[in-house]
């Protein structure tokens, strides 16, 4: 800690003499801790971070099926998910999600145009 202090203590004078280098000092750190901070947050909050379940390893997906046409998923309704939660003694807790698929098709005139 001593040494930090007599470092800070050297380099303060020699900052407030030049103030242009003192401004290039602090864009650099900033622009070199600020864009590490937000990878390692995004990193932190997508990959690392623990899921908020007592014990993620036990969850379990249970989807719908359609008979007729093997391997389409079909969403489960809101009586299929409340009829299992009454019934069901196997799961501790049960929950639902939906999801859509969609596919985007905008049409408009391209704007590069070949002759």
């Amino acid at each position: 800690m001593a040494t930090l202090w007599q470092g800070l203590r050297y380099a303060a004078p020699t900052l407030v003499k030049r103030p242009g280098f003192t401004a290039i000092v602090i864009l650099t750190l900033a622009l070199g801790i600020g864009p590490n901070a937000a990878i390692i947050s995004l990193v932190y909050a997508i990959l690392l971070r623990p899921f908020p379940y007592r014990e993620p390893d036990r969850l379990v997906r249970i989807q719908s099926m359609h008979t007729k046409t093997i391997g389409n998923a079909l969403d489960c309704s809101l009586f299929d998910v409340e009829g299992s939660r009454k019934l069901d003694r196997t799961f501790e807790e049960l929950g639902s999600s939906l999801t859509f698929d969609f596919d985007l098709v905008i049409e408009a005139e391209s704007l590069f145009t070949h002759e």
